[in-house]
């Protein structure tokens, strides 16, 4: 009997109309599996819901190269109330095509619309308020923001150093080269507490623009657009930086708001190069540099705390990892690199594969839950020697 009246409330709701305040959009995504989670959405009569109608009116035919496939594996469905009327939204993330049907009939739209509905689902936005001068500002660059994904408090690193543990520092040093391509300078602010807003941006950039070396993928039409976040910093009401990154697909996924990777900015200079450059190189790290990969390794394994543990990485690998696992609201997140490895004993190098090794454990502790890895190593600097780039447990 319960579940007959839930079946009536729905219908009731999905009639044209019901249930649906006046201006009002009504989104609810369509389950393709009884595991995924129920997803409802209204979006109040304002300044969304207007930009919602734009996106949708703006469509084209139905390209007849398109299949049209709506399989719940690489297809998400949407219902959208709007207006008296019931729409059908699909996006199909693989191959990032996006179309609107109602009845038999079916337009096009463009694939980053699509990308914007399935983003509502995935970020679950608690409101839609902007604030105007941060709208301004991206749309000055050709950006356009969606709508806000969090906004918090933090203190800015006292200097821009990259030391083991500080993580802030390491943010700020690597996103200090967008705000300075764009005239911002963050100096004056140091150690002081400032307002970061972050804002989900609608337009999607190719992947290509950070790995170039990936641009087959283009000519296999596979999917390769990344989705940015819009991060502005505020200090007491006024701008003091503000630049664009993808958050939780990897930290190096940043642009200034002019659209630069730092390979446009730093030229000739590698990234790792340049994060060297910025750091204040201890007395423990000079002397690891003069060890053999082997000896990072068993360094690593006796590490007496995680500051040491943390000298046994890259920083290029250290700075990814900020953005590993993380929310959408947030700026960075912990990096769990830092955990030696107890127990090791023994260490072996893979001959077939440069720079591979294979290390034992005797006893697996819950960080490490298996007993044998591959860590791969690399060369980093002269100043800091061979380090971590990767652990593998498994494939070699």
């Amino acid at each position: 009997m319960k579940r007959c009246l839930m079946l009536l409330l729905a219908l009731l709701l999905s009639l044209p109309g019901t249930g649906v305040a006046e201006g009002e959009i009504w989104i609810t995504r369509v389950k393709g599996y009884d595991f995924e989670e129920d997803f409802e959405m209204a979006v109040p009569e304002g300044a969304m819901a207007d930009r919602i109608r734009a996106l949708l009116s703006d469509t084209f035919p139905f390209p007849e190269a398109w299949d049209g496939d709506t399989h719940p594996n690489r297809c998400e469905h949407f219902n959208i109330r709007m207006d008296g009327k019931i729409y059908s939204l699909y996006y199909n993330t693989l191959d990032e095509q996006a179309w609107l049907a109602q009845g038999k009939e079916r337009w096009g739209l463009s694939s980053d619309t699509g990308a914007m509905f399935e983003a509502l689902y995935r970020q679950k936005p608690r409101n839609f308020q902007m604030i105007a001068r941060h709208q301004a500002l991206f749309s000055d660059y050709g950006w356009t923001l969606d709508y806000a994904l969090g906004s918090m408090q933090i203190n800015l690193p006292a200097a821009l150093d990259i030391t083991p543990l500080d993580n802030a520092a390491l943010y700020f040093v690597y996103h200090d080269l967008f705000l300075r391509d764009e005239g911002y300078d963050i100096t004056p602010h140091l150690g002081e507490s400032v307002t970061v807003t972050i804002y989900r941006v609608h337009e999607g950039v190719n992947r290509i623009a950070w790995c170039p070396e990936d641009w087959e993928l283009v000519q296999r039409d596979l999917g390769v657009t990344v989705y940015l976040r819009g991060i502005v910093l505020e200090r007491q009401g006024t701008i003091i930086g503000a630049y664009l990154s993808a958050g939780r697909h990897d930290t190096t996924f940043a642009l200034s708001l002019g659209g630069r990777t730092d390979r446009d900015i730093l030229g000739e200079q590698t990234l790792t190069e340049y994060l060297v450059s910025r750091s204040a190189i201890t007395e423990e790290e000079k002397r690891l540099a003069k060890m053999s990969p082997e000896e990072v390794l068993a360094y690593f394994g006796d590490a007496a705390s995680a500051a040491q543990a943390a000298l046994c990485f890259t920083r290029e690998k250290r700075l990814k990892e900020l953005s590993a696992n993380m929310e959408d609201h947030a700026l960075f997140a912990p990096v769990y690199l830092h955990t030696p490895m107890r127990g090791l004993t023994q260490v072996e190098k893979i001959e077939q594969l440069d720079h591979f090794y294979r290390v034992e454990l005797e006893n697996p502790t819950e960080d490490w839950g298996s007993n044998i890895y591959f860590p791969e190593m690399i060369w980093e600097s002269p100043e800091t020697g061979w380090k971590i780039i990767n652990f593998y447990n498994s494939g070699l």
